[in-house]
């Protein structure tokens, strides 16, 4: 598998916790109690894990979704996928080898664009090449993050991938727009383009279509199902809308909360592409919605 994810445990605001991996949290001790909770002497005062028991593989270019009800910890766990968030007894493998933070093989697409207003298109979508810039072009001062002027063949062809990026998502010719001069719709393609700039083996989406109009969502819906069959880059997409989730995701995890594990896994045996007006699309959709209210019962029946 290329990607084998186990989180055991995760709390908020507890201080106890084993970082991904094995190794221990900032939080907490290597055995997994908090050293907090042992000093106080109260450890069932802790909260109670916002994830519990959740396992997660996934092979080379295969696309899941995760559903659930907010508060489930959906997003929580593609912090964890990220390298964002190690408060957690687990551990995260990418081929085989531990995560410990960030990588370039993963990308992540945020709910929001996230992009840097100083600097244009072409730059956000290059922004991880940074680190070997400098601090300046010249004597001259410039704006971080900016292009500067080189000969070095080895930033043409990583503009060359940039710039093809954007073609595939329909920018190109806005490369040198400002965020500002740029829609909900082209911010987020700017966004995508950046999160695949470094030919990520996994693409993480946070609910990346939520705040767009339901016309600019379907565009996208299909451009990141293209994108994906393109590059071979599986996915693991977090969402509120199932019809996307099956659109989209070859299974689909279905989550529940208090704490956030995985109560069903669906499968989603369509070809591709998927059509949303199809019988097949909208028999797993209700199947879908059915497991969600059955996931989300016992959660009103104790609220009433």
């Amino acid at each position: 598998m290329m990607l084998d994810l186990h989180v055991h445990r995760k709390r908020f605001g507890a201080a106890a916790g084993v970082g991904s991996a094995g190794r221990p949290g900032r939080q907490g001790g290597a055995g997994g109690e908090g050293s907090a909770g042992r000093a106080g002497g109260v450890a069932q005062g802790r909260p109670p894990p916002v994830l519990a028991d959740i396992r997660l593989q996934l092979a080379p270019g295969e696309r899941l979704a995760l559903v659930g009800a907010s508060g489930c910890g959906k997003s929580t766990l593609l912090r964890i996928l990220a390298g964002l968030d190690d408060q957690f007894e687990g551990r995260v493998l990418l081929n085989g080898v531990p995560q410990h933070g960030p990588s370039r093989a993963v990308g992540v697409v945020f709910q929001e664009p996230r992009l840097f207003p100083w600097l244009t298109v072409l730059e956000n979508v290059m922004f991880d090449l940074t680190p070997t810039w400098g601090n300046g072009r010249g004597s001259g001062a410039r704006r971080p993050g900016s292009i500067p002027a080189t000969t070095d063949p080895r930033v043409d062809d990583r503009m060359h991938r940039a710039i093809t990026l954007l073609e595939e998502v329909g920018l190109a010719d806005l490369r040198d727009a400002l965020p500002r001069q740029l829609s909900g719709g082209q911010a987020q393609r700017v966004a995508l383009a950046r999160a695949l700039y470094t030919q990520p083996q996994l693409l993480l989406l946070d609910e990346p279509f939520s705040a767009l109009d339901a016309f600019t969502r379907m565009k996208l819906q299909d451009l990141v199902a293209a994108l994906a069959r393109q590059h071979a880059t599986a996915l693991v997409l977090v969402t509120h809308d199932v019809e996307e989730a099956v659109l989209l995701a070859d299974r689909v995890l279905v989550m529940g909360a208090a704490p956030g594990r995985v109560l069903r896994q669906v499968p989603v045996p369509l070809r591709a592409p998927r059509h949303r007006g199809s019988a097949a699309v909208a028999d797993l959709r209700a199947e879908l919605l059915r497991t969600l209210e059955a996931a989300m019962a016992p959660a009103h029946a104790h609220s009433a």
